[in-house]
């Protein structure tokens, strides 16, 4: 698939016709040349990629001249403190070199734990294939019992264990540090699971049935970041980060442009979920008729320590380095920018208790199955649910009343114990479905129904804010720096509720659930030769739903020249208060499929399932504009194409034969899965946020961002000249998740044979490979406007897995 001119046919390729072949250094010509956006890497082997990118991880470091504050031939790079006054002009540094007398000590130590690049290039220069491992325990306890000919009693205990360890993309330094650069929640993580259940069924009569369940499960996490336990930011002189074990570790560096620095955030994570569920449900039979009465109620208990930012977080962007006045276009670099030891925002968000919430939810329901008449069956119903406001047992939740700019305590001054949040009583929920035989071999089915869905997460994440947390905000402009790394952080103190500052973090009180419309209709044919069609269409629109991570900040300032806090709303009533997040029931979805689907039924040893699902998901949750109608745009999950082919075949080979020879030979059976997927959307950004609104922005599209297929390559997979940096102090044109990231191509395999050798004892013998092709499964591509990477692919998924199961039953 690397050769220009080599085209293959995947039917061919499947019928074994064809074997490809490659040649070292034609993997895309000079510049690793185009990669055909149709049949990306389909045939690919995975370690051309590899020899070309790395292996299964590529990176972007600073290179050697840049330690050394050498940006010459890279970016032009000014002096952020030559400005005069109210005026956009600065001074050029000579040569694009930053003197040694100005590079912050901090900021020199943070650039060098970037390991050292492997390449010239100021991109995908360093490459890494980590070791993950993750351990696994699990057991089931089952215990049926007939009690009497009325009575049955069924009872179960799980348990599950399971330790994951996560690296880092960057290599341990000498020192002992762990650079991490962000592949996730690097780290440990402990992960145990205990689930309990018992069930009753009740015979009442030839009409009547009841059955009752009890259950408990407990779920528990332990996360730790790779540095946990390391005064790490003392040893390199970030002074005040470190002070306790939950803040221990590595801040985290965001370096736009590179891969960022430091520990996750939201870790340490330290949390126990218990649930507690009783449910009863009675069916009564009554001629055509089949009804179904019942309840369900469940107690939650949770407790999650868990701060975004317990040691600080420091971002730092080209802004404070580049040329104000725009007269040199993509000047400015954030390497250079932390070489100088200027971020520009820097925060902390620390909890400071361990909270004890409980939630509770009831639920009742009818439904009908109706067989109206002999080729038509009718299934009609209602639900009705209640979810609870989060409460915690010592009343250690917060709000936000914005009416009045003030934090209100839970059980303080005629405060809820939901902090103000109220409670939706008018959920009910109507279902119906239908099921009609139109003719011999041909039906036709639908339904609709309505669903409700706690928003317990957002209320729980939600609630904390001061006087149960530490709260520290600073963000500069795009012409001044506040504050230097090696300032460090103040010491933690809990923020005054009468005087609050940093980041707010409120639930709207308006008791709303969020819900969805869900409703498809399906026509399903028998075929000749063992087939039968299904074409489906299906939709799901998802209203009042809460945004939980990044809700909306209704402190955002309008885009405007000076400083941003003055310029914030509530900068009246709360003057040191940065965000305002408020989780509340902002926006909709809207999911449209189109779903077909092809079977062939076991026959003479083969079952084949075929799939095609074309689909367009929407939504308008709100990112980085206040305003629903420009946010609108192709949700995260938006899959436009997805294919799959499932084939189940046992071999006809020596189903005859005897003796030891057909012990081995007989009774083979092969497994394929075949998926083909479009990408996902992302979001362009700009290195460099230019509204002045204290947040990221898009740039403005001017031309066409999509590139033939022929001119596609992992170097630059999207047209990056048909972006621009929008003016100063606006927001950009382009759409919110406006490009797609390559699509996903994939081949499993895997044979299954089980011998009995006795009528005591059976083997099991699998074998099994994942991306039997090797096929890279890229990543999506740089998506910062102004930065190296930008449009680049500079990672990739796992490569081809191969793993060999024997089980022994008796």
């Amino acid at each position: 698939e690397f050769l220009r001119n080599e085209k293959l046919d995947a039917r061919n390729f499947f019928a074994g016709a064809i074997k490809p072949s490659y040649k070292q250094n034609q993997f895309g010509g000079s510049v690793g040349g185009p990669i055909r956006k149709d049949r990306t890497f389909f045939f690919g082997d995975y370690e051309r990629f590899r020899q070309r990118q790395g292996q299964t991880f590529a990176s972007t470091v600073p290179t050697l001249a840049m330690r050394q504050g050498n940006f010459s031939g890279v970016n032009a790079v000014f002096d952020p403190f030559s400005a005069v006054p109210g005026s956009s002009v600065r001074t050029r540094f000579a040569g694009d070199q930053i003197p040694v007398s100005r590079q912050d000590p901090v900021g020199l130590q943070l650039l060098n734990l970037y390991p050292l690049p492997q390449t010239t290039g100021l991109v995908n220069n360093f490459t890494l294939n980590p070791t993950r491992s993750q351990n696994n325990d699990t057991f089931d306890v089952r215990v049926d019992h007939r009690l009497s000919e009325k009575d049955t009693l069924f009872a179960r205990y799980s348990f599950n264990n399971t330790d994951t360890f996560l690296p880092g993309a960057f290599p341990t330094t000498a020192s002992g540090i762990d650079p991490v650069g962000d592949t996730g929640r690097s780290g440990t993580a402990k992960q145990r699971a205990h689930g309990a259940q018992i069930n009753n069924v009740h015979i009442f009569g030839p009409h009547l049935v009841m059955e009752a369940k009890a259950g408990f499960t407990r779920y528990s996490v332990q996360s730790l970041p790779l540095n946990y336990g390391k005064n790490v930011d003392d040893q390199l002189g970030i002074k005040g980060a470190n002070f306790d074990a939950d803040s221990s570790g590595l801040s985290i560096i965001n370096v736009a442009g590179f891969r960022p620095l430091g520990d996750a955030s939201y870790i340490p994570l330290l949390t126990v979920n218990n649930t507690f569920q009783e449910l009863v449900n009675f069916t009564y039979l009554q001629g055509s008729h089949s009804i179904k009465v019942g309840a369900d109620l469940r107690r939650r208990q949770v407790s999650a320590f868990q701060s975004p930012f317990s040691k600080g977080q420091f971002s730092f962007d080209a802004n404070l380095t580049n040329d104000p006045s725009g007269l040199i276009a993509g000047s400015g670099n954030s390497a250079a920018s932390l070489l100088l030891g200027y971020p520009a925002a820097t925060t902390r968000s620390k909890y400071l208790v361990y909270p004890g919430l409980r939630l509770w939810e009831t639920a009742a329901y009818i439904q009908d199955d109706w067989r109206a008449t002999r080729w038509l069956t009718l299934n009609m119903g209602v639900r009705y649910d209640y979810f609870g406001p989060v409460t915690e047992v010592a009343n250690r939740l917060s709000n936000i009343d914005l009416a009045t700019g003030k934090i209100i305590i839970a059980g303080q001054n005629g405060v809820s114990p939901s902090a103000g949040v109220q409670a939706d009583k008018v959920n009910f929920a109507p279902r119906f479905g239908f099921a009609a035989t139109l003719a011999k071999g041909t039906v036709l089915r639908g339904g609709y129904g309505i669903s409700f869905v706690p928003n317990m997460i957002a209320s729980s994440m939600a609630l904390r804010n001061p006087p149960f947390v530490s709260l520290y905000t600073v963000t500069a402009t795009p012409l001044t720096p506040l504050n230097r790394i090696s300032d460090g952080l103040p010491l933690p103190v809990p923020t005054s509720a009468a005087n609050p500052a940093g980041d707010l973090n409120g639930v709207a009180p308006v008791g709303s659930t969020p819900y969805v419309h869900q409703y498809n209709l399906t026509l399903q044919r028998e075929l000749p030769w063992g087939l039968v069609a299904t074409v489906s269409y299906a939709a799901a629109l998802g209203h009042k739903q809460y945004i939980f991570n990044g809700a909306i900040n209704l402190n955002q300032p309008a885009p405007a020249p000076g400083a941003i806090q003055p310029r914030r709303p509530y900068y009246s009533v709360l003057p040191n208060v940065s965000a305002i997040n408020i989780a509340a029931p902002w926006y909709n979805t809207n999911y449209q499929s189109l779903q077909s689907t092809l079977e062939h039924r076991y026959k003479s040893g083969l079952s084949i399932l075929a799939t095609y699902t074309y689909a367009h998901s929407i939504d308008d949750q709100v990112q980085m504009v206040n305003d629903r109608k420009v946010e609108r745009g192709n949700s995260f999950l938006d899959v436009r194409s997805r294919f799959t082919l499932l084939a189940n075949y046992r071999l006809p080979f020596a189903r005859k034969a005897q003796g030891f020879g057909g012990l081995l030979a007989r009774n083979w059976t092969v497994n394929a899965v075949t998926v083909l997927t479009t990408g996902i959307p992302f979001n362009i950004t700009n290195a460099a946020p230019r509204a002045n609104t204290g947040g990221n922005d898009r740039p403005n599209l001017i031309g066409d961002p999509n590139l033939p297929d022929s001119q596609q390559s992992v170097y630059q997979w999207f047209n990056t000249g048909a972006f621009a940096a929008q003016p100063l102090y606006t927001f950009g044109n382009l759409a919110r998740n406006a490009l797609h990231s390559p699509g996903r191509k994939s081949l499993d395999l895997s044979i299954y044979r089980e011998f009995i050798p006795t009528e005591r004892f059976r083997v099991q013998f699998r074998a099994e490979s994942f991306n039997l092709t090797n096929t890279p499964a890229f990543s999506a591509p740089g998506a910062t406007l102004g930065s190296a990477t930008f449009g680049v692919i500079s990672s990739a998924g796992l490569p081809r897995n191969l793993q060999f199961g024997l089980k022994l039953l008796f």
